[in-house]
């Protein structure tokens, strides 16, 4: 047993199933080369048992700890500014619980890696539709207010190149007129 190596059990709370949350433990688990397994529960939280060296343990653990950037009440302040909303995640961590503190690794998971940990086909594909179902309608609300937002500054452009427009005949009708003035200016004297 390596006694460098520490484990740790963690309990994720928060929107964190239906949204990819294990599949973005997995990616920086082996980030951090820690080794170890994440399941879901059946009261919608998240299990993660890690082994690994502390120090990237506890970076593991503030890469996991995913949250949005903005608040409902910033998003609606930014909508009323016109303002653009960057995609936010669909995981949204609440608390993460350490079930113990760390412990001396006993290398259960080394042969293994990080392997995330599947419930039931059924209940998998029904949670991966509704999932898929619901980024969809996010993608969609976000694409639709982006466009009227596009939109909005397309009618300010259009009224610019029209104002532009506007005074460039202007511009053309003045120089035409001097240059008839300057025609006839030369001509006289």
């Amino acid at each position: 047993m390596n006694e460098n190596r520490v484990s740790v059990k963690l309990i994720v709370k928060g929107t964190v199933q239906g949204v990819n949350y294990r599949r973005t433990v997995l990616r920086f688990a082996q980030e951090y080369n820690i080794v170890g397994e994440v399941k879901n529960n059946n009261d919608t939280t998240v299990t993660i048992l890690a082994e690994g060296y502390k120090d990237d343990i506890n970076k593991f653990i503030e890469r996991i700890n995913i949250k949005p950037k903005f608040s409902l009440d910033e998003i609606e302040e930014k909508r009323k500014k016109d303002e653009i909303i960057q995609p936010q995640p669909l995981i949204n961590v609440k608390e993460i619980v350490r079930k113990d503190d760390f412990k001396s690794a006993k290398e259960k998971f080394d042969k293994q890696g990080f392997k995330v940990k599947y419930g039931k086909f059924e209940e998998e594909m029904i949670k991966g539709i509704s999932s898929g179902s619901y980024q969809i309608g996010t993608l969609s609300n976000i694409t639709g207010y982006d466009f009227y937002i596009l939109g909005k500054k397309y009618d300010n452009i259009s009224v610019a190149a029209s104002i532009l427009n506007r005074n460039f005949k202007y511009l053309l009708l003045l120089l035409f007129f001097g240059f008839f003035v300057l025609l006839l200016f030369f001509v006289y004297f």
